[in-house]
């Protein structure tokens, strides 16, 4: 079936890499760390193999909330991060906390936590 969305499909980058190291056999580290630093080459040819239209990716854990530098971590790409939470594993009173008082613009602060999600699912909220 073509046009299959994957939910919380997971990427990182350099800054925050090594948090997603340990979790599984060292064997399959080197091939992890490959698949959540790509964005672009692999990714998109499994998307394309495998009939994924959209992936929504979460960053590895801690996430952005791990990066001490927030305005570092919303510059990877404001128009395409969505605000979420991880209920139940973090609670949504932290997480939107964590993001009403974050330091960004507040142009990025309304695409990351309504405009991106309404452009996406075609809202009109």
């Amino acid at each position: 079936m073509d046009g299959k969305i994957g939910l919380e499909e997971h990427f990182s980058f350099e800054d925050t890499i090594e948090d997603s190291n340990g979790f599984l056999d060292l064997s399959v580290w080197p091939k992890l760390k490959s698949r959540l630093l790509d964005f672009n080459d692999k990714r998109l040819k499994f998307m394309d193999k495998y009939g994924m239209e959209v992936m929504i990716l979460s960053l590895n854990a801690p996430a952005v909330q791990g990066i001490p530098n927030v305005k570092k971590a919303i510059e990877i790409a404001p128009d395409r991060i969505l605000f979420t939470s991880d209920y139940p594993f973090e609670g949504i009173e932290e997480a939107t906390l964590w993001f009403d008082n974050t330091s960004i613009s507040e142009r990025d602060r309304a695409k990351i936590g309504k405009t991106n999600s309404n452009n996406l699912f075609k809202l009109n909220l």
